[in-house]
Formats: C-alpha cells, structure tokens, sequence
C-alpha cells in the first residue's frame, strides 16, 4: 500500500514532483521465477545424447540467457550466435532465429545438433543447478548445467 501526501507547490522547486509517496505496508513479496534462467548455461545433454566432457579436451555448447535484454548469446561448440528471446516466463521460452559467425570446425556433429534443437524448445525447468529444456510434447530436448 502506497501514501500519496500533496504538498504545496509554492513551497517546491519549479522541477519537483507535488506528490510525495510512501509505502505504508507490503501485502505480498514474490520472487519472479523467470530471473532463475538469467544465467550462463553448458550442455550436457541434446536430445537423449550426453555430450563428451570438456576435460576429455572438447568445446561445449554455452547458452546465456539475460531476460532484462530478453536475448540469448553463446557459442555452440564452434560459432558464436547471438538472438532475441520471443517469448518468456516462469514455464515457457522461445527463442528467435540467431545471428553468428561461419566458422568451419573439425566435427559439426555437436555445433549442429545444438543448432538444430534450439528452435524446438518451448518450456524450461531448473532443479539443483540443472536447466532442462522441453519440446511442445514434453520431451527434454536439452539439459545444460549452470556454470557462472
């Protein structure tokens, strides 16, 4: 609940506001859960594949996610990309198409199984550290592991 106390104009500056507020109490504090996947992300895990460990020597998808921007960025095992986010909230995320770099790598195996899973995702979930994403049928198209 918020005072408003007018006050009297001819005793303010010409650029001051004539309504001074207060808060008199708080009714409800809620977290906004979306702020949970504002964060840096790896995979381990596309489409039921778990991805070779980066201390076997290999590059990582990374996914981070800034919802105050609402866009996404990283690099996908060999390009870097970067897009807008259409849609977010505690339960659903879409990503938009990405702009990267052309690099050619070695092995596009893991670079273009990311890619390619990205535009599927449509709801998201985080237990201990671990963000899953989920196809519109449920099914977990990805799972990464918070790393910042």
């Amino acid at each position: 609940v918020v005072k408003e106390n007018h006050l009297d104009p001819a005793n303010l500056p010409a650029d001051a506001s004539s309504i001074e507020y207060t808060l008199v109490e708080i009714l409800e504090k809620r977290q906004d859960l979306k702020l949970r996947i504002n964060d840096i992300w790896v995979a381990i895990e596309i489409k039921g594949e778990i991805l070779p460990s980066e201390e076997d020597g290999f590059s990582l998808p990374q996914l981070e996610i800034n919802v105050g921007e609402m866009r996404y960025m990283g690099n996908d095992a060999c390009n870097s990309y970067n897009g807008g986010i259409i849609e977010l909230d505690d339960q659903t995320i879409r990503f938009g198409i990405a702009a990267g770099t052309r690099m050619m790598c070695m092995d596009m195996k893991i670079p273009d199984l990311f890619n390619a899973s990205l535009p599927e995702v449509l709801t998201w979930e985080i237990q201990e550290n671990k963000l899953q994403l989920f196809d519109a049928d449920g099914n977990e198209v990805m799972l990464l592991k918070k790393i910042d």
